[in-house]
């Protein structure tokens, strides 16, 4: 039979494990959607507040928005913060309409699935990163802004 102190000490384990696994969970942020709504946003292989980016590999993002507008040139733009300074990432095709997963023109109130991969250079530096991932409608407002917290790490090593 368990003491009363050993149930109370197997409790407060649990509870404070269960407090640190969801503390550490992937949190997403809204940056400014205006001609459209996110839903979720998930990382390839992202369980931890910071979404580690490996150089030299690639990084999968796929994104569930609801459009509020008809949009047929829908481009993404992405962007990287490091200590409030922004730099852009070149997408090889921005053009969301093309081999991204999305069928244009985009009709108001409907829902969709945006995937896309980026490589993660082996030259960037091992740093924070804010990931700032828009996707334009044709007038140049935001579909969706998402704000993905990143952290650049080194790339797997090959056996």
């Amino acid at each position: 039979m368990y003491s009363s102190n050993s149930l109370i000490f197997a409790i407060t384990v649990l509870c404070l494990g269960s407090c640190c696994l969801a503390d550490s969970k992937f949190e997403w942020t809204d940056c400014g959607s205006e001609s459209g709504s996110l839903i979720d946003v998930v990382v390839k292989d992202c369980f931890t507040k910071k979404c580690p980016l490996k150089r030299n590999e690639n990084a999968s993002l796929t994104i569930t928005f609801k459009s509020k507008v008809a949009s047929s040139n829908v481009t993404a733009v992405v962007n990287g913060e490091v200590l409030g300074f922004k730099q852009k990432f070149n997408l090889p095709n921005p053009y969301a309409c093309e081999e991204v997963g999305l069928t244009c023109p985009l009709e108001p109130d409907c829902t969709y699935t945006y995937t896309n991969t980026i490589f993660v250079k082996p030259k960037y530096p091992r740093v924070s990163v804010d990931i700032y991932w828009e996707l334009k409608d044709d007038d140049g407002e935001n579909i969706f802004c998402a704000i993905i917290p990143a952290q650049i790490v080194s790339e797997t090593k090959k056996k």
